[in-house]
């Protein structure tokens, strides 16, 4: 019972930052230009107190951040997502296959209100979106295909032993 409870409890912190991520994604698409530019310009100036613009990691860092904070936004959602479907639903082929389609259409639903709030919306950031949150999701299925994988040849060897020593 208490690993069903505690089961349970992870279900709703994990839907708690599902939502408070795409909150996060769809407020920042509300600000408006000047808004959204400062706050880019800020996170920016941080970026290059860590990674010199003078270098040539730093000179594209600063050059292509927002796009980059596009992949990355979206990635945590696509890690998240991935997280609920390999640990809380059955169907897991068929609900990661509809991930995607449900990521595009808040990729589109993000750019849309970007158009509302003044700011130009981007096919190309659509794509960046998309792009971030499969590649991290492919990286979490990954993952947990192999932690997985790796338990269950330990419980084989295991039992294996066992059975020889018992």
């Amino acid at each position: 019972m208490c690993g069903s409870l505690a089961k349970k409890r992870l279900l709703y912190l994990l839907l708690s930052l599902i939502g408070l991520t795409l909150l996060f994604i769809f407020t920042n698409s509300l600000r408006p230009p000047e808004e959204s530019m400062e706050q880019s310009d800020s996170a920016l100036g941080l970026v290059g107190m860590i990674f010199s613009p003078d270098t040539p990691f730093g000179a594209f860092l600063q050059e292509y951040g927002r796009k980059i904070a596009h992949f990355l936004e979206y990635g945590l959602l696509g890690v998240e997502v991935s997280i609920l479907v390999n640990f809380y639903l059955r169907k897991r082929r068929i609900a990661a296959a509809l991930s995607i389609p449900a990521a595009m259409c808040v990729a589109v639903v993000d750019e849309t209100l970007q158009y509302f709030s003044g700011r130009g919306p981007a096919i190309l950031d659509v794509w960046i979106d998309l792009g971030g949150f499969a590649a991290l999701s492919l990286i979490t299925y990954g993952v947990v295909y192999a932690v997985t994988n790796i338990k269950h040849r330990l419980r084989e060897r295991s039992e294996k032993t066992e059975m020889t020593n018992g």
